[in-house]
């Protein structure tokens, strides 16, 4: 696999798809696009954003509660730590279900819960720096 084909599968949740950059963010990837990264060994699955749960975890996460999605970057260039990097996740979850979500996110350095108005859901985003 090339470096490309790491921007690729990333390039419609790219906010700068300027290829070689040495940085870009992602934002809104779903489960879908973390397994194809996973598979194709572009995103190693142990791989955490300081004291930030795993890729693992956080796909875990993503599959347990459907509809969250993960957020980082891609480092890429003429670096010799190219790497992609989960800095947390996003997503609505129901009351019932947030304590777990809160079991797995609740080291985040930032961690916002919002109340969706009139339902019994939450908007919940976690991010490490």
């Amino acid at each position: 696999m090339t470096m490309n084909t790491r921007e690729e599968i990333l390039a419609e949740y790219l906010e700068h798809t300027s290829f070689g950059a040495d940085y870009s963010h992602f934002d809104k990837v779903p489960l879908s696009k973390l397994k194809e990264l996973t598979e194709a060994g572009l995103i190693d699955r142990d791989e955490c954003q300081n004291d930030s749960p795993t890729t693992e975890e956080f796909m875990k996460l993503m599959k347990a509660h459907k509809g969250f999605t993960a957020h980082g970057y891609i480092i890429g260039g003429n670096r010799s730590d190219k790497r992609a990097t989960i800095e947390g996740v996003e997503g609505i979850v129901s009351a019932d279900k947030l304590p777990d979500v809160l079991a797995t996110l609740r080291h985040a350095d930032e961690l916002t819960i919002i109340n969706e108005g009139a339902t019994n859901e939450f908007r919940v985003r976690a991010w490490w720096d």
